[in-house]
């Protein structure tokens, strides 16, 4: 029967339904199929459907499970593409997750773009670790980011590669970015900033990867804010809320569109902060202050979603736990987990058509490219690799 309406009118019904639902209606026929698998209705898709709060899942690194927000004590397998027919446990770390895609990576330093729910993927072509500084004590930090550049309308993943001398202090930091549509990595000016110890996977908000870092030092408990632009490709610094004072530890997250800040005043209270106009230091709002007697242990990690109607927010504490606090009454509500999964394990993912896959044609001439000695082969990735050194707050130290 929907065939009978204009084609307009048939778009714009079938726009306004979940994932799962059109990919069942592929089977229906050939003009169906082709019709979702358009980019243009994809795009549609995105826009109408992306904010609605049935397309809001919980993705859990790890053992790669996938839980909707409508039943967080149910989770689903994924499949994991890194994994091999021989491997009886393939350990994966999130680096974050965009438009319905997933960017993930192994212990070999294997990075791959998955959608979870139409189950494409795409590998990205190996980059190899390139260590400086050679003949010096060095210490070296990974971080990596994911997003979206509107303006070309391409996906990025960024990877920091920082080596800092513990003699002199003396650091460098090598920048690369990989585009999507071209399917390749190239090398960008670094930073000049000092990465931080336990947050390596970059924060999306505002169009822009965050990281927390120090000027010219390693720190412990950086409280500097630094974005990579995923437009211009360059680093700024962004304000953190003026009134949070010292002597305490922050991490960034997301909520909605909006980067959120937590600050651990050390197990006092912890206060949860928004910037509700990106790049705008006066638009930071405090949304509400945890003491020890709600939470205990007091430590949020991760701000994830609000509920379905706004007078909740869902927060991951510390053992792995998952938490709804009330907004209104200052309550806390445990959430039944549906696996057993580290603080840092866990992210909000929302679903979609969009595929991570590029050109067959491009495909084709990455193969046919030859290979280029030993210096290509794959070693372990001191950001991916070591389960002890990522509960510590994904692996931050190489020698």
């Amino acid at each position: 029967m929907l065939d009978r309406f204009p084609p307009e009118i048939k778009s714009d019904i079938l726009s306004r339904l979940p994932v799962d639902d059109l990919l069942r209606f592929r089977c229906i026929s050939k003009s169906w199929c082709a019709q979702i698998d358009d980019g243009a209705f994809i795009k549609t898709h995105l826009k109408k459907f992306f904010n609605v709060y049935s397309s809001l899942n919980l993705i859990f690194s790890g053992c790669f499970y996938l839980a909707s927000f409508e039943s967080l004590g149910t989770a689903v397998e994924l499949d994991n593409p890194l994994k091999g027919p021989s491997d009886a446990h393939h350990d994966i770390k999130l680096v974050d997750s965009c438009n319905g895609l997933v960017c993930f990576g192994d212990a070999v330093g294997t990075i791959a773009l998955l959608n979870p729910l139409t189950r494409k993927h795409h590998i990205l072509p190996f980059l190899p670790l390139d260590f400086q500084l050679e003949g010096k004590s060095t210490w070296a930090a990974w971080a990596f980011g994911f997003g979206y550049d509107p303006i070309s309308d391409d996906y990025k993943v960024v990877r920091l590669g920082q080596y800092l001398s513990l003699s002199d202090q003396f650091f460098d930091t090598e920048t690369n970015v990989y585009n999507l549509k071209a399917n390749t990595w190239r090398k960008i000016q670094g930073m000049s900033y000092v990465l931080g110890f336990d947050q390596k996977m970059g924060v999306l908000a505002g169009n822009a990867l965050h990281w927390l870092v120090g000027r010219n030092r390693i720190m412990r408990n950086p409280n500097l804010i630094v974005a990579f632009n995923l437009e211009v490709e360059d680093f700024r610094e962004v304000p953190a809320p003026e009134s949070i004072g010292e002597n305490l530890s922050i991490d960034l997250g997301v909520v909605g569109k909006w980067l959120s800040l937590t600050a651990n005043y050390e197990c006092m209270r912890l206060d949860v902060w928004v910037m509700k106009e990106y790049g705008v230091e006066e638009s930071w709002t405090r949304l509400f202050v945890i003491t020890p007697n709600e939470v205990a242990p007091l430590k949020c990690l991760r701000t994830l979603a609000f509920s379905k109607n706004g007078d909740e927010l869902l927060l991951g504490v510390q053992a792995g736990n998952l938490v709804w606090y009330n907004l209104k009454e200052k309550s806390v509500k445990r959430v039944e987990k549906p696996i057993s999964v580290t603080p840092f394990a866990v992210k909000a993912f929302r679903g979609s058509l969009v595929s991570p896959c590029v050109s067959k044609e491009k495909t084709d001439a990455k193969k046919a490219r030859p290979r280029k000695g030993r210096k290509n082969r794959k070693r372990a990735c001191p950001c991916f690799s070591g389960t002890n050194s990522y509960q510590r707050g994904l692996s931050w130290l190489c020698r």
